[in-house]
């Protein structure tokens, strides 16, 4: 055989085994049963080198986002409002763990998510449409100055609206430097009505799955500047309680014991779900706005999965058809 020759057969046996490499995790993955494949993933053992395939085939959940551009802040743009708001959603979904999803912009104010292999739309959904805004602000000692909304707002089947906001027939009777908002656990809370420091003077939040009270607990801590104004607020207000507030609910209200700056924790009945779901949308950031889910769609992956099989046997048998073509012709 001449060198050349030699370098040639070389060649195509060296393609054929690198195609052979890559072709045969996805083989050995699509050959395993779809139960048995859905009970791995969900043990995050679906593997790496893989092709990746979309809802077609794969199946999946599929959600139509609109933002709703009334309730941005006046002085940001449209299109940078949409840009954040992508990322933000992109952040949660890859810290959620779920692969290939394709985030897309529609036209000025709708977003695309397409998730394959995730077959539950619901949880994406309640980790997606989260505003996240988090708050810290002052409990009032004296909940007699606002006796007549307290009383009011009793005597109201739902004094709240859809976002956790005080009606304005009983927010009126509060007085001025205060609000009440209502707690997760029950009952309400007379609070500053500002809030000196946000979820956005935060710099990591992670779950610590035992707390002090027995529920998973989600710590936080500060970057610089949200340090130093937290170490002001809790400094000037030892001995009264802090409510931490997301989205207009009062997760919970410990009392301050001495001055801090950099860390801290949100306490509450969560379950390990409701926890981790916090710490993400937390670490990815508060939403410019809140995001309502105007169509949402599951794909089963039944039809998906016959062509996936029929690609495969196609694959195998076009290989051995090669192979005995080149057998021959050389």
């Amino acid at each position: 055989m001449s060198n050349k020759l030699a370098v040639k057969w070389g060649l195509i046996i060296a393609i054929l085994l690198g195609s052979l490499y890559f072709i045969y995790p996805n083989y050995k993955w699509y050959s395993k049963p779809l139960a048995e494949r859905e009970k791995l993933e969900s043990l995050g053992e679906r593997p790496k080198k893989m092709l990746n395939l979309g809802l077609d085939l794969r199946g999946g959940s599929s959600l139509l986002l609109e933002l709703e551009v009334s309730k941005l802040n006046t002085k940001e743009p449209l299109n940078e409002a949409m840009a954040r708001a992508i990322e933000i959603i992109r952040n949660r979904i890859d810290q959620y763990g779920v692969a290939e999803v394709s985030i897309t912009k529609q036209g000025d104010k709708w977003i695309m998510v397409q998730m394959p292999g995730l077959s539950d739309p619901q949880r994406a959904e309640e980790l997606i449409g989260k505003t996240a805004m988090l708050e810290f602000r002052i409990v009032s000692k004296d909940t007699s100055i606002a006796q007549k909304a307290f009383e009011k707002l009793e005597a109201t089947d739902n004094p709240f609206d859809d976002e956790g906001r005080l009606l304005p027939e009983i927010a009126e009777l509060v007085p001025q430097g205060y609000q009440i908002m209502r707690n997760k656990d029950g009952g309400y809370s007379l609070v500053t009505d500002t809030a000196s420091v946000t979820g956005a003077d935060l710099e990591n939040a992670r779950v610590v799955m035992m707390g002090e009270n027995g529920y998973p607990e989600v710590s936080f801590s500060f970057n610089a500047e949200g340090s130093k104004k937290f170490g002001q607020l809790t400094g000037s207000n030892i001995g009264r309680q802090l409510a931490i507030v997301l989205d207009n609910t009062v997760q919970s209200a410990p009392v301050v014991q001495s001055r801090i700056t950099k860390d801290g924790r949100i306490s509450g009945t969560f379950s390990p779900e409701e926890a981790r779901n916090l710490a993400i949308v937390l670490k990815a950031g508060a939403l410019p706005a809140p995001v309502k889910v105007i169509e949402k769609k599951t794909i089963g992956p039944t039809l998906g999965e016959d062509s996936i099989k029929s690609g495969l046997s196609a694959s195998f048998y076009g290989l051995i058809a090669i192979l005995i073509f080149m057998a021959i012709y050389y």
